[in-house]
């Protein structure tokens, strides 16, 4: 597993303890957790925004880019919310990680698409 898809991973299972336990969001432990897989998936973003595709994999990058960057505001987002206690930045972040997930649905179809296309022994 990427670090990218880890820290998306652990940042699920950080927000489903708080979802438990509201008082973590007082637990400056947890929010270092949270604040560090929060930096992994930004940085490991920027990374694949930087990546130079060749052309038939152009509408598949265009899509997972269009998630990274929905997922990159609904880190901003969240951590905004977390820490102004702001549920209605809360709610922009679920937001923004509806769509995020619907990119990437996106995406996974047109990679699909690309991979019945690909002629393995060329």
């Amino acid at each position: 597993m990427t670090p990218y898809f880890s820290a998306n991973d652990r940042i699920g299972q950080l927000l489903g303890q708080v979802s438990d336990d509201p008082l973590l969001l007082m637990d400056d432990n947890w929010k270092i957790n949270l604040a560090a897989n929060m930096a992994i998936v930004k940085l490991q973003g920027q990374q694949f925004r930087k990546l130079q595709p060749p052309a038939r994999f152009s509408e598949f990058h265009k899509e997972t880019v269009n998630a990274t960057n929905h997922m990159d505001k609904a880190i901003d987002l969240l951590a905004a919310g977390i820490n102004n206690l702001d549920s209605n930045k809360l709610d922009q972040a679920n937001h923004e990680l509806d769509l995020a997930t619907q990119s990437v649905d996106q995406a996974v179809k047109l990679g699909s698409a690309i991979w019945r296309g690909h002629d393995p022994i060329s």
